[in-house]
């Protein structure tokens, strides 16, 4: 599978904010998307997004350190034939900062079908 994972300038920008107590909204919510294109440091949001963000299970998990990943797991369940080919990691359900995007090639989901996503950012 080939794919390209980003984290894109706003996200980067709002770590730091996070970080200098500027900014107290942390990643929460995934999203996922049908646009065919290439992660890059510029975008702020996927190319076209399938239906609304959700809100994911944030933890943080020890991956080399303790305590050194950001964890958020959430589950999409198709409501129509999706070929998902992107995801976003995002600070609110709406107009949020994206901390993450990742494309790759699609995963086609049939109507009911569930992908569970899970993300981690590893601080090293």
């Amino acid at each position: 599978m080939t794919q390209t994972i980003v984290i894109p300038n706003a996200g980067k920008e709002s770590v730091a904010s996070v970080l200098g107590g500027l900014n107290t909204n942390y990643p929460t919510h995934l999203a996922i998307g049908t646009g065919v294109h290439t992660a890059s440091a510029t975008d702020t949001a996927l190319t076209t997004q399938s239906g609304s963000s959700i809100a994911g299970t944030v933890s943080v998990i020890t991956t080399t350190l303790v305590n050194d990943t950001l964890q958020v797991i959430g589950s999409f369940t198709a409501g129509s034939l999706t070929p998902v080919t992107e995801l976003g990691l995002f600070d609110a359900a709406t107009a949020g900062n994206m901390y993450l995007e990742a494309t790759f090639d699609a995963v086609n989901l049939q109507i009911g079908d569930t992908l569970q996503i899970t993300t981690q950012i590893q601080f090293s």
